[in-house]
């Protein structure tokens, strides 16, 4: 006769912790493998390499390198902007250059008022970053004035490839009082 089935004739189950954690290592071993053969065969979607046209930024004007600026400046036919701010590091600049900063420039514009033109054409110049000359560069397009250039490199590649300097003045020269021209000859009586 046939012996009937009892709970102690049977295998004692293991233990349930230890069952999870086979099946826990079992499941991250499996997800390991799946990742590692993926990440082999499938090529990733972005580089792992930044390519430099990627990261370049877009100027609001045209870039010039010193030894150009100085053919242009030498023409005559261009106004030369400083775009650095005030300090008491700043002795000298670029000979006749006008002061346009980003911290100040609708009032730097309004003192530039009489003098400048939309037909002008400018060369920009800084310290040699052009962040800020970029930002003056784009706000002057913005206001109608098209022919803008950026110097790179700024003042100190300016000195470099032999540009003449002068010292900067530290305040803007007064405009005349109302009536009163200033005459031809730049000679007051």
């Amino acid at each position: 006769m046939a012996r009937p089935w009892s709970k102690a004739d049977s295998p004692s189950p293991a233990p349930v912790p230890a069952t999870a954690a086979r099946q826990a290592l079992l499941l991250l071993a499996i997800s390991i493998a799946v990742t590692g053969v993926r990440w082999v065969a499938v090529p990733p979607r972005l580089s792992l390499q930044a390519d430099r046209v990627d990261y370049e930024i877009e100027y609001a004007a045209p870039l010039v390198d010193a030894a150009g600026a100085r053919k242009l400046y030498d023409a005559g036919i261009h106004l030369f902007i400083d775009t650095r701010e005030g300090g008491a590091e700043l002795v000298d600049t670029v000979p006749g250059a006008f002061v346009i900063r980003a911290s100040s420039f609708d009032d730097d514009m309004l003192a530039l008022l009489d003098t400048i033109v939309p037909e002008d054409k400018f060369v920009l110049f800084g310290d040699g970053s052009l962040a800020v000359t970029n930002n003056i560069a784009a706000r002057l397009i913005a206001r109608g004035y098209p022919e803008v250039t950026l110097l790179k490199g700024g003042l100190g590649a300016w000195r470099a490839a032999g540009g003449p300097t002068a010292p900067r003045a530290t305040t803007a020269p007064a405009a005349p009082a109302d009536g009163d021209a200033a005459p031809a000859d730049g000679v007051t009586p």
